[in-house]
């Protein structure tokens, strides 16, 4: 509730208490990583949502907030979507080009476009482990039961084997 009203200081306050009764408390684990993550402290949330154990929706909620960390990073160092846009235009058979667009749009939430780039970058080449690596990290940001998740997971498996 803290959280969706805005106040993050305070929220951080309450869950710092919650993991001082019990350290090992999934839900507070989670939250302590949202409020970092919210914060653009990826460093801080990373350690936080490691520390949950087990599967279920605090699990998953905290590999899909891992996925977004890394796909943050991932991203630091590239071009523009406009501008990594063009360089496939211009070189469409450029595959890591293609992975960098297809991490781009994950990033930037448009998941369908970069299942789609990814799914080229990943027949092939010495990006392709990468762009699958991409393309389950978007599976886990929408989650197992998400329609294009067990649609690309398809496609994906289809090209492994």
């Amino acid at each position: 509730m803290l959280l969706q009203e805005g106040d993050r200081s305070q929220a951080r306050l309450w869950f710092e208490r919650a993991l001082e009764e019990d350290p090992r408390n999934p839900e507070a684990l989670l939250l302590m990583g949202t409020v970092f993550y919210q914060n653009t402290q990826l460093d801080e949330a990373e350690p936080f949502l490691k520390r949950i154990t087990g599967g279920g929706g605090v699990g998953r909620d905290a590999e899909a907030l891992l996925a977004k960390i890394d796909l943050a990073r991932a991203v630091e160092g590239l071009d523009p979507l406009n501008v990594q846009q063009a360089i496939v235009s211009a070189h469409p058979q450029d595959l890591q080009a293609r992975l960098n667009l297809g991490v781009r749009f994950l990033h930037d939430r448009d998941m369908e476009l970069g299942f789609e780039e990814l799914l080229v970058a990943a027949a092939g080449g010495l990006q392709a482990e990468e762009a699958r690596h991409r393309m389950v990290q978007g599976f886990a940001i929408l989650g197992p039961d998400h329609a294009m998740t067990r649609s690309y997971r398809g496609r994906l498996a289809s090209l492994l084997y």
